[in-house]
């Protein structure tokens, strides 16, 4: 058994693109010859496309890190610790206060 560790970068590119590794029928690993070889040299039988027999889905939610704000340009930037579903951003959740803590009122 040999397990490889995935980066956040890497991970966040498998979340990045829809229907890929998001159930055991989105999960298939293709592999050639010189993925791996045996003791004795002999190469692994490549695969176009082998299922994944265990998938655990990322329960995990994301979480925000930084955010920065350009009064010039008017851009704020906000920065999450995973790959983020763009149109999930709801504007109407957030406001930019003078202080660190209060209530949410949107806005």
């Amino acid at each position: 058994v040999v397990a490889v560790s995935l980066t956040n970068s890497d991970l966040n590119g498998l979340k990045a693109v829809t229907n890929l590794a998001s159930g055991v029928g989105t999960t298939y690993l293709q592999f050639n010859s010189t993925l791996v070889a045996d003791f004795f040299r002999n190469p692994v039988s490549p695969s176009a496309g082998l299922q994944v027999s265990v998938f655990t889905p990322d329960v995990t939610p994301p979480t925000l890190l930084s955010f920065s704000l350009d009064i010039n340009t008017g851009v704020l930037t906000l920065s999450f610790s995973e790959t983020i579903l763009g149109s999930s951003l709801n504007l109407s959740q957030f406001t930019i206060q003078s202080y660190a803590s209060g209530t949410l009122t949107g806005g």
